[in-house]
């Protein structure tokens, strides 16, 4: 289907722009027929789009906005959720006229948004003639290609035709390129004005981000960690490169993907604990670095922190006695439901593998047993051959729970003859299929 930018939104979200030190006048312009007497000026924040101010329309619909609230961007004039239209704001003044019941046709002075709306009719000519019988949506989509192709050709040299090339920034690439991923990042993202503040302020630069991190490289921890490290390290606009923190931060924090907390820890390491991060509150970073702290004991590809603990049948024995060729490392909680529900499975899975190697711990999280021991029974847990079943109740010293992060329950982790962490987090059928190829 042909695809043509479509840049006005209805739902804008209400926030402040920092000041700054343009131009007090920055904005005018009359829109006759509204019956609408005050307009909102939304602008682009990553994937949402914000309120940054509002102006006051006279009886003529007129107004002249004297604020200082506007940075270099993209930017909606918003009437109601029917009624806006989209404008550039470059550091100079912006003028228009218009019409409240034909703001598509919205009469620019300035030559930049002249320019601006030239670009946009391209996509709104073509999807007139698209919905008109004119032509198939791969004409359709073929005639879009190459006249914006042509628009940036002209206007390649100027500062909005470098913005707008960059909605697509995989250019004319159509795969990733060869030379690791350092090379592909830096090929991807040196292409982009990430130097440009309006930049930032523009539908392109959040888009581009996942793009690369989700679709234009392997999500391979170290994969991952060797593009954040040649992207964070290109020279970009302050507010631009703030938000990629937060944002990647945040991203792999929370990624269900095995292995991702090693890029979390590389965030935290790289931005929080230097100093960068000066807008997290002293409680809600001590806790992020708290939590990097933890996982860092227990990424991929580091060697399992070996810990004492008592058997079910009170025997005393150390994770590094325990170890097979291969390992399952489960903790676990008797009262959790998930716990409850799993636990049967994981059981399952290691009888299927201990014949060929595998061999299970199986930690309680509790400190206090009531609800273990006939769990332990109920579920089949005793005499099982390679399986132990493992606890530590004291609270004045050093335990388990001080090397390895247990955020929920049941964690899982897989260790290798060498005692180095394989694989984590997995769920019994993903447990099943992982370790199938590593003991077919």
């Amino acid at each position: 289907m042909f695809r043509a930018i479509r840049w006005t939104a209805v739902t804008l979200v209400v926030s402040v722009l920092s000041m700054s030190n343009l131009k007090a006048q920055s904005l005018h312009g009359c829109i006759t027929g509204s019956p609408v007497k005050k307009a909102a000026l939304g602008y682009y924040f990553g994937d949402k789009r914000l309120v940054a101010d509002s102006v006051a329309l006279d009886k003529d619909g007129c107004f002249v906005y004297r604020g200082s609230k506007m940075r270099p961007g993209f930017y909606t004039f918003f009437l109601d959720t029917t009624h806006a239209f989209d404008f550039f704001y470059g550091g100079e003044t912006v003028s228009f006229a218009g019409s409240y019941t034909a703001l598509r046709a919205v009469d620019f002075r300035d030559a930049e948004n002249q320019k601006f709306q030239e670009f946009q009719n391209i996509g709104l000519v073509i999807q007139r003639d698209f919905e008109g019988g004119a032509l198939t949506a791969e004409q359709a989509q073929a005639a879009y290609n190459e006249r914006t192709l042509a628009w940036e050709q002209e206007n390649a040299n100027t500062r909005l035709g470098k913005l707008l090339k960059a909605r697509n920034p995989m250019g004319s690439r159509t795969a990733v390129e060869p030379g690791g991923v350092e090379r592909w990042a830096l090929a991807y993202w040196s292409e982009l004005p990430l130097m440009d503040p309006a930049y930032f302020r523009s539908p392109f630069y959040h888009s581009a981000i996942e793009l690369f991190f989700d679709k234009a490289i392997v999500p391979e921890p170290d994969t991952v960690v060797a593009a954040l490290s040649v992207f964070f390290d290109l020279p970009k606009d302050t507010a631009a490169q703030k938000y990629a923190v937060a944002l990647m931060t945040n991203k792999y924090e929370t990624s269900n993907l095995m292995g991702h907390d090693k890029a979390f820890v590389w965030m935290v390491n790289k931005f929080y604990r230097t100093g960068y991060a000066v807008w997290e509150k002293p409680d809600a970073l001590a806790k992020i670095l708290k939590k990097a702290d933890d996982i860092g004991m227990n990424m991929i590809g580091l060697r399992a922190p070996d810990f004492g603990f008592t058997a079910y049948d009170g025997s005393a024995h150390r994770l590094k006695e325990a170890l097979g060729s291969y390992t399952l490392l489960v903790f676990y909680d008797a009262t959790c439901g998930h716990c409850q529900e799993n636990m049967p499975k994981f059981l399952e899975v290691h009888k299927k593998f201990a014949p060929k190697g595998l061999k299970s711990v199986a930690m309680t999280n509790e400190v206090t047993l009531t609800d273990w021991k006939p769990f332990v029974e109920k579920k089949g847990m005793l005499g099982v051959a390679g399986w132990i079943n493992g606890s530590d109740t004291a609270l004045d010293r050093v335990t388990f729970r001080h090397f390895y992060h247990i955020p929920t329950t049941p964690m899982v982790l897989v260790l290798d003859k060498d005692h180095k962490i394989i694989a984590k987090a997995l769920a019994p059928a993903d447990l099943e299929d992982f370790l199938s190829k590593k003991l077919p």
